[in-house]
């Protein structure tokens, strides 16, 4: 039994320790399929307020795809919103693929004068 801190040994981490650890960091941990892949279902919910108008994105996520999304706000867009939700339904949750999803969707049309990047950083 350990009575006092002073009584626990201490283990010095070597610089081969270190080497091991960052390798398995990046081989497992920071791979996208660790951090959504094998997750449970989640929501998100993303809310901003754009010079243009509000936007508050929800969505669930499940084994890292989107399953479901709704976009609403008081942006001024002339198209209608569904087009974006139906591109992203289906799409596995990290920043590349959702880029490609809206790459040929002229955003500004249904969301007014907010851009593809801002609003792919406000979702991510």
């Amino acid at each position: 039994d350990v009575e006092d801190i002073k009584d626990v040994p201490q283990y010095k981490l070597t610089e081969e320790d270190w080497a091991n650890i960052h390798k398995i960091s990046e081989e497992r941990y920071q791979k996208w399929e660790w951090n959504y892949g094998k997750s449970p279902t989640f929501d998100i919910q993303k809310t901003h307020k754009f010079p243009a108008g509000l936007v508050d994105v929800r969505m669930d996520v499940s084994k890292g795809t989107i399953k479901d999304c709704k976009i609403y706000g008081d942006f001024f867009g002339v198209g209608d919103v569904k087009i974006i939700e139906e591109k992203l339904i289906g799409t596995q949750y990290r920043r590349q693929a959702l880029e490609e999803a809206l790459a040929d969707v002229d955003v500004p049309h249904y969301l007014g004068k907010i851009t593809r990047e801002e609003f792919i950083d406000l979702v991510y």
